[in-house]
């Protein structure tokens, strides 16, 4: 469609353009923005529209990921006009597709894979055939929800991933990075494990446990946890039994055997750097487990692109976020906690190996 001469103008040729603004409502971060992707497409697919993807926030999408060569270009059109301010703001089955409208404007959120699995759009078959789906698969009854994550298995696993690699690929700086980064710590695809800790999140549960930030004060968001006292040590607890798991999972999917006198490296990610560093620390109290990590700047966490205090900062500021999802992504097995993050990469892994050590 982009090939034809009147591209973007034709009245035939209809958008739906996923949206993160500048402004301060959340859009979620990295994970949350793009796990719907398949959803997205579908939409799009369903209501005969090109799917667009426009960020602004922390910046562009295309700073940090690029279709690939021959693959879906999701790429705004420069020449194509439509409010940018004004959203369609689903809310439950409220999302409405005006096959009239040119531009149906959206923006992402957190939650949006709930919001448009039961929006209008999808006919009553398509909830039939993922909820019998889900029944035979895994005797599981319910509501239809093509990506459970307390599931042990994600129907459409393939076509996900394979969706996934057709419309996003890392930019060539972050392509250098993830490739340099893999070939210093000696781990090539599909040979390592993965584990993934998220110990300043969710703020509730580190608000109710009294977490601390650096600040002093009790944690928020914007804040890095403390860690000392009760909060080091649920952390520690959290992180331990995370490795456990992936080395336990790769140890067995690559090899078919539990560890017993065999290493098997495995990166670890965190939205802590203190919590890495923790672990290299306590590195012997994990047997037959070589962690590795990428390089870290001393005392610095991963940004979160939503933070509204990072617009404006350079893409570069944000690269350990994409460098992190990609050797998640290029793991042979995946232990993910809670959020999107870990559960996104272990997602697009090759071998669908994953489990969840929260």
């Amino acid at each position: 469609m982009r090939a034809r001469n009147d591209f973007p103008d034709a009245e035939d040729i209809k958008f739906l353009i996923v949206s993160c603004p500048q402004s301060p409502f959340p859009c979620g971060g990295f994970s949350d923005r793009l796990k719907s992707f398949d959803y997205y497409f579908h939409i799009a697919n369903k209501t005969g529209r090109v799917l667009i993807y426009n960020w602004s926030k922390p910046l562009a999408l295309e700073s940090f990921l690029v279709p690939p060569e021959g693959g879906l270009d999701w790429r705004l059109p420069p020449t194509l006009s439509f409010s940018r301010t004004e959203f369609q703001l689903c809310d439950g089955n409220d999302c409405t597709y005006n096959v009239h409208d040119k531009v149906i404007h959206v923006k992402a959120t957190q939650k949006d894979q709930y919001e448009y699995m039961y929006s209008n759009v999808w006919a009553a078959a398509d909830q039939k055939i993922a909820r019998e789906v889900t029944a035979s698969t895994f005797g599981y009854i319910g509501k239809a929800d093509i990506r459970a994550k307390s599931l042990p298995y994600t129907v459409m696993v393939p076509v996900q991933r394979a969706l996934f690699n057709l419309m996003f690929q890392p930019v060539p700086r972050l392509e250098e990075k993830i490739r340099d980064t893999m070939f210093s710590l000696g781990i090539t695809s599909g040979n390592y494990g993965a584990a993934h800790i998220r110990a300043s999140y969710p703020t509730k549960i580190a608000r109710e446990n009294s977490f601390r930030g650096k600040s002093g004060k009790r944690y928020d968001k914007e804040d890095s946890v403390l860690l000392e006292g009760f909060t080091k040590n649920s952390i520690r607890a959290v992180a331990l039994h995370a490795v456990k798991c992936a080395s336990d999972l790769t140890m067995w999917y690559i090899f078919q055997k539990k560890i017993n006198e065999d290493t098997i490296p495995v990166y670890i990610a965190s939205d802590s750097v203190d919590t890495i560093n923790l672990l290299m620390n306590e590195v012997e109290s994990v047997p037959f487990v070589s962690l590795v990590h990428s390089p870290l700047l001393p005392n610095v966490d991963n940004l979160h692109i939503d933070g509204n205090v990072n617009i404006g900062r350079p893409a570069e500021n944000f690269d350990s976020v994409i460098v992190d999802m990609w050797i998640i992504k290029n793991a042979a097995c995946v232990a993910y906690g809670v959020g999107w993050y870990g559960f996104l990469g272990a997602l697009l892994t090759e071998s669908s190996c994953r489990v969840s050590h929260q």
